[in-house]
């Protein structure tokens, strides 16, 4: 019995014809593309290119809001890398932030009070994350220390105690008067003070005091005066 090459008939409007393989699994016709059809696909694959393309510029592109009375409210722009930064204002045009999105969760913030840079640091999903530093108003460092996030953090209440997820102190946390001298040192664990250290102008350590964790949070155990 012959094979029907033309199952549909001839005509302009075919993208396929059928060819008889020769294998044992296989008895029926296989379609193939004829030169056409691959053409409408390239030119289906360029047109969804091109629409990409146009999209990703179009939401690339720098912009700026303002509030009701003309004052601008945040500008929008991307550096070098494409990375999205926001500066927010207030309502007198004064900056209160600068926000660079490292990713969509991670962003790196600047806040500012009166136009003068008060802290840098992290949040991740909006809450504080890693390493934050606070200044005077001079400029110089006031306070720097790291946050951590904690998922089932061990919370000791007055009678009783739960687990909380939260974001607290961990590590070192320092403290500097405005001419840039260490003031103080704590110690945090699992959000917890656990011990800290007062210094003199001269930067000498003249009270130590340790804590441990008790039913009201932190119980000195033991103070120490050089």
């Amino acid at each position: 019995m012959p094979v029907n090459y033309f199952p549909h008939g001839p005509g302009p409007k075919m993208r396929f014809i059928a060819v008889r393989r020769k294998t044992a699994g296989n008895p029926f016709p296989q379609r193939i593309p004829t030169f056409g059809a691959m053409q409408a696909t390239l030119r289906l694959l360029l047109s969804s290119a091109l629409f990409i393309f146009l999209f990703s510029s179009l939401s690339a592109q720098d912009s700026v809001a303002y509030y009701p009375n003309g004052t601008k409210k945040f500008e929008r722009h991307f550096n070098e890398k494409g990375k999205k930064i926001l500066t927010w204002y207030d309502g007198t045009g004064k900056k209160v932030r600068v926000s660079l999105f490292l990713t969509d969760d991670l962003v790196s913030d600047s806040l500012f009070d009166n136009g003068k840079l008060v802290s840098t640091g992290f949040r991740n999903k909006g809450e504080v994350y890693g390493h934050w530093t606070y200044y005077h108003t001079n400029g110089t460092v006031a306070l720097k220390g790291d946050y951590r996030f904690y998922r089932n953090l061990h919370i000791m209440g007055d009678t009783t105690a739960h687990l909380q997820s939260l974001t607290v102190k961990t590590g070192v946390w320092r403290s500097y008067d405005d001419k840039g001298r260490i003031t103080r040192k704590e110690i945090y664990r699992h959000g917890y003070l656990r011990k800290y250290f007062i210094y003199d102008t001269n930067g000498k350590s003249t009270t130590t005091e340790r804590f441990r964790k008790c039913r009201s949070g932190n119980c000195p155990v033991k103070k120490a005066e050089d």
